[in-house]
Parts: C-alpha cells; structure tokens; sequence
C-alpha cells in the first residue's frame, strides 16, 4: 500500500537574515485576539485572500487561506490543488480496489453467479467513476500549470482561419483533448506518438473520453423509463489503475518527481458481512483468507438476536483458530462483547 505525498501549493525557506529582520519588526506586545480580528478584517467573504506563514523554527513560509468559524481561526499549509485532485483520485481507486475485494473475496464452488448487495454494487461503481473524473481533473489542471503567462498558440479555426490564442484565451477555449494533443508537445518538446510514452499518452486520450461520456450523459427516453446506462456500463469493468499509472508515468517524466509516494505498512482488508446469515457454514471464506495476499484482514459480523448468532460465532472462531493451529495466520483479535457487532482482525 501506497501513500501519495500532497506537497504545499507554496513553501520557500526564509534566511536566516530575513528571520532576524522579521523578528525585529515584529510587534511584541500585540493581542492574539487582536490580530485574529484585524486579520479576520482583511479575509472576503468571496474569493478569500491568501496569507503567508513562517515558522521561525524551521525557516519556512507557507501560504493559507484561513478558515473562520464562530470567530475562530484555522488555518493550514494550502495544498498544491494538482496533487489534492490527484490524491482524490488516488482514494477513490484505493477505495473501488478494496470494494472489487469485497465483492470477489467469498468465491463459492458450486456457483458462478453472485449477487452482489446493491449498496456495495453502488459504493464500488461510484469510486470508480470518481478515480476517472479525479485523474481527468488532473491532467487538466498539470498541462494549465504547464502553459508559460507569454506562450502563444497558432491554430486554424473551422474555417481556416488562423487564430493566435494566449494563455487565457487558450484555457477558456481549447479543450483538454487538444490541449494533450497539440498543446502539450510544444511545451514540452516531445513527440508522444514517436515516443516510450505513446502507450500512456493513447491511455489519456481514452481517459479523456470515457469521463466526457460520464459527465455528458446521452439520454434516450423509453417507454417507462430513461436510458442512460452505456457510460456507466462501460465503467464497470474499465481497469482505472490503467488510466492512474499512465497518468504518473506522463506527469513525472515531464516533471520528475511531480507525484510522490510514500510505502506505508497498512496493508489491511476490512470485509464486512452484510448480516451474519449471509456468512454461510463452508470453508470457502476461510480458503479465501489464505490465498490473499493481505497481511491483515478485517472482518466484521452485525449482531443478531436470531438464535443462530451464537452458533455462528462459535464455528467461525473455531475455524480461524484451526487456522492458525497449521500456521495459515499468526494471530487473531477479536472483539465479540455481548450484543455487540464481532469484530476480528487477522494478521498473516
């Protein structure tokens, strides 16, 4: 598991002069309140200026737009806004991923068809129309960043008319896909087509496609009904790690090191039952346990006054217990209070 890094929209470090020169016109002996209020003074209510932070300690200044509250004041380092439509993007394909595993993780022999429960259908069809429009925001908003204020762009319009467009005139009236097309080899010097990257570049294109259909849905009306499903059926099974990693393989070869991670040891699973009947008394839950490739697993049973509960927990401790008996797992927590949802947590 991954952990993407959102750097601030603005850090510089401040010299050690210019740490001294601040320190010296500072006004020691100014009221908190006060300075809140003066400050809440120059925040408008639309379009909130921005402020710009140090920290003596590290050296660093950071911009914020401060967030007021019943008088209050908060504020944070304001994040780059590319990485922040990035890591939505991120989270909502970590969070269909894990969803897929819900769905898939009970396999049982003597079927090949599985219905699946409709919130957990639903949940999982929406993190992944998320990732796509999250990585479409991206690539928008990098190749924008791109544009240099004084960079002009020919082109020829419907009637062959030639047309020279400025940054603003480029981000208002050209759309993405031409911007990825025409626009970004100029400012980049690279030849996609003839390039290692054509694969990932031809992935955006798509990208860019799949998530106008979503966004403008085609409506045909039926007899007793709408029909609007064939963007979203297409999403279904579409692979968005696809469309993730051709987008950072475009951006950091542009810019290296733009999209950063960071490993993290949270390679955890949480399956939760829908109710504890849906668990069944096979093995094949237990088989599915072994053959993942999750460190830890999660599952959660929902309480029940159904006479079966019990029995039910019985026979599933029992089982993980055999489990680790042949060391298929290391170890198991459980929270099995009374009248309470079983909590279990499996570490491999």
């Amino acid at each position: 598991m991954k952990k993407f890094l959102i750097q601030p929209a603005l850090e510089h470090k401040i010299s050690k002069k210019s740490l001294e020169d601040i320190s010296i016109n500072h006004i020691q002996n100014s009221e908190e309140r006060k300075l809140i209020k003066n400050s809440r003074k120059r925040v408008k209510v639309k379009g909130a200026n921005s402020f710009i932070a140090i920290q003596p300690s590290t050296g660093l200044a950071y911009s914020f737009i401060p967030l007021i509250h019943d008088n209050a004041f908060f504020h944070a380092k304001f994040p780059n806004p590319i990485h922040l439509y990035f890591n939505q993007a991120y989270s909502n394909f970590q969070l269909s991923e894990s969803l897929f595993s819900n769905i898939t993780f009970k396999n049982e022999s003597n079927s090949n068809m599985y219905f699946i429960e409709d919130s957990l259908f639903n949940s999982y069809l929406g993190s992944k129309i998320s990732t796509i429009i999250f990585l479409h925001s991206t690539l928008e908003a990098f190749i924008n960043h791109l544009i240099p204020e004084d960079f002009i762009y020919n082109k020829l319009d419907s009637q062959g008319k030639s047309l020279r467009l400025n940054k603003s005139e480029i981000l208002k009236k050209i759309n993405i896909k031409e911007k990825l097309k025409s626009i970004l080899p100029k400012l980049t010097q690279i030849n996609f087509e003839n390039s290692d990257q054509k694969k990932h570049h031809d992935a955006l294109l798509e990208l860019i496609s799949i998530r106008d259909e979503l966004i403008h849905l085609k409506i045909k009306r039926l007899e007793n009904n709408l029909d609007y499903n064939g963007a979203v059926e297409s999403v279904v099974n579409i692979k968005t790690g696809y469309f993730l990693e051709s987008l950072v393989e475009i951006v950091n070869f542009i810019r290296p090191k733009f999209l950063q991670f960071e490993d993290t040891n949270n390679d955890f699973f949480r399956f939760k039952f829908e109710d504890h009947k849906s668990f069944k008394t096979d093995i094949s839950f237990f088989l599915g346990i072994i053959q993942s490739n999750y460190k830890k697993i999660g599952i959660e049973i929902p309480y029940s006054i159904d006479e079966s509960f019990d029995h039910m927990k019985n026979w599933v401790m029992q089982n993980l217990e055999v489990l680790r008996d042949f060391n298929y797992i290391n170890s198991i927590i459980s929270d099995t209070e009374e009248n309470k949802n079983i909590i279990i947590v499996i570490t491999k």
